[in-house]
């Protein structure tokens, strides 16, 4: 699949050393959607054709990073949030303090990259924004109030994103690509509640990694969609 993109155009990573985020990177740079990948990672540096490993919760250190783009002469023109961890616990059981680290990784993280690369695509008259949710923000998730709401707050900022830039040709959207086989919130699943998860899944099994990565890179492609939320596996959920 290739993005008909100027050669200076580049795709940015959050989360990229992650299940899902260093998917992205990989399929990116086979089906060369895009001339630059730049791969944005916290625990490790992650691969990619540029690579970078900072604490995007640190608007100083953000803010580095993109002038450091700037002056490089590379024009982001998408961007895609992969970010995203549980602190899993009834809500009375929840510190206020855990709390914060889940609102402010899930969605802080978001606004911080948001509000740092918007002006860009502002200036630039185009850009699209892609932020991995989850069916929690939906649905609500018993013992992940915190990640729930964190979740339900990226469709609110995505949809305000469309709405206040769609008439400046910037897109953003969600998509819920369900539970990853491999990632560290599934292996940290006990078996009886991730057989329960598989079975609601009308195909009988979840989407992988590579197919949402697939699906997201197409997704950066198409110049009229924005303000959507999709689901990427076979749950049929209640619709509200």
């Amino acid at each position: 699949m290739e993005v008909n993109n100027p050669a200076s155009d580049t795709l940015l990573v959050f989360g990229a050393s992650g299940t899902l985020g260093s998917a992205v990177v990989r399929e990116a740079r086979q089906s060369r959607s895009f001339p630059t990948v730049a791969a944005c990672g916290f625990r490790r540096l992650p691969d990619g054709d540029l690579r970078f490993q900072f604490d995007v919760l640190d608007a100083a250190a953000l803010d580095a990073f993109a002038d450091k783009l700037a002056t490089s002469n590379l024009h982001v023109s998408a961007v895609v949030h992969c970010i995203g961890a549980t602190r899993d616990a009834l809500l009375p059981q929840t510190s206020p303090q855990e709390w914060d680290e889940v609102v402010d990784l899930n969605l802080r993280s978001a606004f911080l990259v948001a509000r740092r690369f918007l002006p860009v695509f502002v200036s630039q008259r185009r850009g699209h924004v892609v932020f991995v949710g989850s069916h929690a923000g939906r649905s609500g998730r018993a013992g992940q109030t915190g990640y729930a709401a964190a979740k339900s707050g990226l469709i609110g900022l995505a949809q305000s994103i469309a709405r206040e830039y769609g008439r400046r040709n910037i897109q953003a959207n969600v998509v819920l690509p369900g539970f990853l086989p491999g990632s560290p919130m599934v292996r940290r699943m006990d078996p009886e509640t991730l057989r329960q998860f598989e079975s609601e899944n009308t195909l009988g099994s979840p989407s992988t990694a590579a197919e949402v990565a697939q699906f997201i890179l197409h997704l950066l492609s198409m110049d009229h969609v924005s303000g959507q939320v999709f689901a990427l596996d076979s749950r049929i959920l209640p619709q509200h």
